[in-house]
């Protein structure tokens, strides 16, 4: 289904309608290719900036991906009173990312902005408010060292040659 013919034959439901705009948007977001660093024996890292877009690009799907599988993660707690502000919810997040996003060097912001996606519908969507929870929280997360992420990458690779690994 695609956008067009959404948009061309509108329902009488419009919250219905925007959800299915929604799930479209998000599909065709999804649906990102990575382009192969190898075509036709040739190595297309050695292009001008190829190296750092393709990079960018992973990057980019590894945060969402990372997104969604917090937000399926968190579903079955349901927004009221006892999830409302909690700041557990937040840490574990934190925690998480902390633990996962181990592949690059430099991804303060980009932790900090998945935890604020996942966990701003508990915090009235108020993405303000959970940065500053996460800014609070943060001195109590263990943080990722170099042994941590080698620990990390030895694990995942002997899974791999074991075929365990499901990846990140």
């Amino acid at each position: 289904m695609s956008l067009k013919k959404i948009v061309k034959e509108p329902e009488g439901n419009a919250p219905e309608l925007m959800r299915q705009i929604a799930s479209v948007a998000q599909e065709e977001q999804a649906n990102t290719v990575i382009p192969p660093s190898v075509l036709y024996n040739s190595n297309l890292k050695q292009m001008k900036g190829f190296r750092a877009l393709r990079s960018n690009m992973k990057r980019d799907a590894f945060l969402k991906e990372f997104i969604a599988q917090g937000k399926e993660a968190l579903e079955p707690y349901a927004v009221n009173d006892e999830t409302m502000y909690d700041a557990e919810i937040v840490k574990f997040m934190c925690q998480t990312a902390e633990d996962v996003f181990i592949h690059y060097s430099q991804q303060g912001q980009e932790k900090k902005r998945a935890v604020v996606e996942v966990c701003k519908k508990y915090f009235d969507n108020n993405e303000v408010l959970v940065s500053k929870v996460v800014e609070q929280i943060l001195p109590s997360i263990s943080h990722s060292t170099f042994w941590r992420r080698n620990k990390t990458r030895i694990y995942n690779i002997a899974l791999l040659f074991l075929g365990l690994f499901k990846g990140n």
